[in-house]
């Protein structure tokens, strides 16, 4: 069986490419689940992808599906997954460390220096139909939190952490160029640090 993906070409194929491509369905391996995806936010990272080829020190070389800011729903389980089932619904978490550094092992896997990340080259994102990601980096939804929001929490997890960050000194905290943030609670977090937050998007 085939799905459908949108993928981003690099700008020597044609400034702003995007396509559309069937490719085989993936299967999920140990500790991973096959996800039919729900909805996908579009984050700051994919529109300089899009636009300009490159964030940061990354850049786009070879074709790249973006997307990380995603739900979905548990579609199928791999070996050694007792943590989900199959019509689960649940948020990902799009960065995978690999498990085994100091940081990962301190418990500070966000900062690892080997972090697998979606829609990072060379790693595909998540503007599929279906993705294959490990079990633990995939969290159930209660039926409270509807998909888009649920695309929601990665967005809202960086401004609680930048709110937190920033939160033990005097002065205004910005939380990124993510207008969304404020309405899944940036805004009201920042406040709750006792601070200004100022959202912003700086493509419109």
């Amino acid at each position: 069986m085939h799905c459908r993906i949108l993928i981003y070409l690099p700008p020597f194929f044609g400034r702003h490419s995007l396509v559309q491509e069937q490719r085989t369905i993936p299967q999920p391996g140990p500790g991973e689940v096959l996800l039919r995806v729900a909805s996908v936010g579009i984050c700051g990272s994919d529109v300089h992808y899009w636009w300009r080829g490159r964030t940061a020190r990354f850049v786009v070389e070879a074709p790249l599906v973006l997307g990380h800011e995603s739900s979905a729903t548990v579609v199928a389980c791999g070996p050694y997954v007792h943590s989900l089932k199959p019509g689960d619904r649940v948020a990902i978490e799009p960065g995978v460390p690999c498990r085994r550094c100091d940081h990962c092992r301190s418990g500070r896997y966000n900062v690892c220096p080997h972090v697998r990340f979606c829609a990072t080259p060379p790693v595909d994102g998540t503007l599929t139909r279906y993705y294959v990601h490990p079990a633990d980096f995939c969290f159930k939804l209660p039926d409270s939190v509807s998909d888009e929001e649920g695309a929601m929490l990665e967005p809202l997890a960086v401004a609680v952490y930048s709110c937190k960050a920033c939160r033990g000194g005097a002065g205004h905290a910005g939380t990124g160029a993510w207008g969304r943030t404020h309405r899944a609670g940036g805004c009201p977090h920042g406040q709750g640090y006792g601070r200004r937050s100022y959202l912003c998007d700086g493509y419109q």
